[in-house]
């Protein structure tokens, strides 16, 4: 039985957050971190683009490597920010992003074709920054090219948007897609609309003030002090807004406390854009979601949130 499967929707969750902390680490000292989590890894590389494959007796998570500052071939992927014919020719896709999928789609297909069980076991992929728009793009090309199996789902952490609309609504329409963000993480609001757009169930990660922490629901409090909230149902306009999360009844946030981050922004820009970009840190995410968990199994209640 997967191993997984049997996860709650949080314990997947802070999972997949781990796996896509340890796809950054050097292939001489991943072994044993990825043993600690119960699976055996390998690495595939190409001209700068990377990925590991997790595995175990019942499962496989393809983690894809998010951008390292140190790498000209990760920056210059995160730049290319031209439209291209995405490979099943459904929809346009970020040409960085779709070129290093075509590095390793050869090396991935041929890692699951070396053991026929292979494509018998449960599928996920994850990644964060980088990582989390090529497992978007990676996801989308083993559901259109049926080379290899369709993923149970993917768990994304600070994706930058992929494609655009027509792309993004055929993710939608084909993958289960969990797509975490920090709140004010600077990657995830570029490249910009209407270009681009986001896919996937959004889940934003917040520090909640202390006006919310009286008025929010115990399950939802994590730590005291951080807030998961499931942003769904919302207009086109503002699906993948993360400027004005009061738009969804979800996220208890008064307008006056939004007012006060445009004062932010006009007042202290350097500050505002500095805590943008930590926000991003796959570092933050994992603390985020350890707390989380850690609240959700102390209260041993419910999930709030469901896959």
């Amino acid at each position: 039985m997967s191993m997984i499967k049997a996860l709650r929707f949080h314990q997947k969750a802070l999972l997949f957050c781990r796996v896509s902390n340890a796809a950054y680490k050097d292939p001489k000292v991943l072994s044993p971190v990825a043993e600690k989590l119960g699976f055996k890894s390998n690495f595939i590389s190409n001209h700068g683009s990377e990925a590991y494959v997790f595995e175990n007796d019942h499962d496989i998570i393809l983690s894809c490597r998010g951008t390292q500052p140190n790498s000209w071939d990760d920056l210059k992927a995160d730049l290319q920010i031209s439209r291209v014919q995405c490979k099943t020719g459904i929809g346009k896709v970020h040409r960085g992003f779709q070129r290093y999928v075509n590095l390793i789609w050869p090396k991935v297909h041929e890692f699951f074709e070396r053991e026929s069980d292979r494509n018998e076991k449960c599928f996920w992929i994850t990644g964060h920054s980088l990582g989390a728009a090529m497992g978007t793009v990676m996801a989308k090309q083993c559901v259109d090219l049926k080379i290899l199996k369709k993923p149970d789902m993917i768990f994304t952490f600070g994706s930058p948007r992929v494609g655009c609309q027509e792309f993004a609504s055929e993710i939608d329409k084909n993958i289960i897609h969990h797509r975490f963000v920090n709140y004010g993480d600077a990657v995830s609001k570029v490249p910009l609309p209407p270009l681009f757009a986001h896919c996937g169930t959004m889940y934003c990660v917040k520090v909640l003030s202390s006006a919310a922490m009286r008025n929010k629901i115990d399950e939802t409090v994590i730590d005291e002090k951080v807030g998961v909230f499931r942003m769904t149902n919302l207009p086109l306009s503002q699906k993948d807004d993360l400027t004005d999360p009061s738009m969804n009844d979800e996220l208890l946030q008064t307008q006056n406390s939004y007012d006060a981050s445009i004062l932010n922004v006009v007042f202290h820009p350097f500050s505002k854009i500095f805590n943008d970009f930590r926000a991003h840190h796959i570092e933050l995410y994992l603390q985020r979601l350890e707390n989380w968990g850690n609240a959700l199994d102390y209260n041993a209640g419910p999930d709030v949130l469901h896959d």
